[in-house]
């Protein structure tokens, strides 16, 4: 009978596959799998370093961090808020006053104060206005948001 033979004939549920392996002279050789290397943890909303005296602008809203939030509210009348685009010092940047009519600004699931809704933010990017994070300077009724570096052009 031929090794073939005795693999096919021998009840495989009574005996090990390396016992099988054995029996027929096969060398069984373990390979370890393949290990993960250079693992890049993404650290939680948690951890990331809070806006505090800055917004952020993204594709579906505005977020408010709480000093720029108190800055814009500070001596300003209404619980609402208008948006307007500008140039100022050949850039675009975002104008927020507070008034009676205009968008609700809303505790976001994250905690953060949000306002604005996708179709929002495509038009103030339609206007020129970069995504990323903005640096607030009080101006009367309102705040004036001047991106940092790291602002997306044209995104």
């Amino acid at each position: 009978m031929s090794k073939q033979d005795k693999l096919f004939d021998f009840p495989m549920e009574d005996e090990s596959f390396e016992k099988v392996m054995d029996d027929l002279g096969v060398e069984v050789v373990k390979q370890k799998p393949d290990q993960l290397k250079n693992i890049k943890w993404l650290s939680t909303w948690g951890k990331v370093s809070p806006l505090i005296d800055k917004i952020c602008v993204n594709k579906s809203s505005i977020s408010f961090g709480n000093e720029a939030l108190r800055m814009l509210n500070d001596g300003n009348e209404g619980k609402k808020i208008r948006l307007a685009v500008a140039e100022f010092r050949e850039q675009k940047v975002l104008v927020i006053k507070t008034s009676k009519t205009g968008y609700v600004i809303v505790q976001g699931k994250t905690g953060r104060a949000r306002a604005g809704s996708p179709a929002v933010m495509r038009k103030l990017r339609e206007h020129g206005l970069s995504l990323g994070v903005y640096k607030v300077k009080k101006a009367k009724g309102g705040i004036i948001c001047i991106p940092e570096g790291g602002a997306l052009r044209g995104h």
